[in-house]
């Protein structure tokens, strides 16, 4: 799913929140099973998410955040789905873009990066 962040200017910070929804599957055993959450993105580059403005070579940073604390390209957040037949864990995220970061980009670009949730069951 896209996640939209709104209008972002030099004096407008910009955030979306989403939940993301980690589920045993059928298959799966009664038992808790732990797992490691972790982000990849397309533009990412020297430990921080960057998402590309339209019809430029610039890139913004950003940050994803995981339960209030930052999740880097290089880290890992670690969750738990609970003991039980078809149990989940809700994972709530923030990705927050600074406003002054977007100085010198023209009005009506568009910021972009693609990103994808790693979940690495425990074995």
């Amino acid at each position: 799913p896209s996640v939209y962040l709104g209008s972002v200017g030099e004096m407008n910070d910009a955030a979306a929140d989403i939940q993301l929804r980690v589920s045993k599957n059928n298959l799966a055993a009664n038992e808790a099973i732990g797992y490691t959450l972790s982000f990849e993105s397309t533009q990412q580059l020297n430990n921080q998410y960057r998402m590309r403005a339209s019809g430029t070579e610039r890139m913004v940073p950003y940050q994803i955040l995981v339960g209030g604390r930052e999740v880097l390209p290089d880290s890992v957040r670690r969750g738990t789905v609970s003991a039980g037949a078809g149990t989940a864990d809700v994972v709530n995220i923030q990705f927050k873009l600074s406003g002054r970061q977007t100085r010198g980009i023209a009005a009506g670009a568009t910021l972009q990066d693609t990103i994808t949730a790693v979940i690495t069951p425990d074995s």
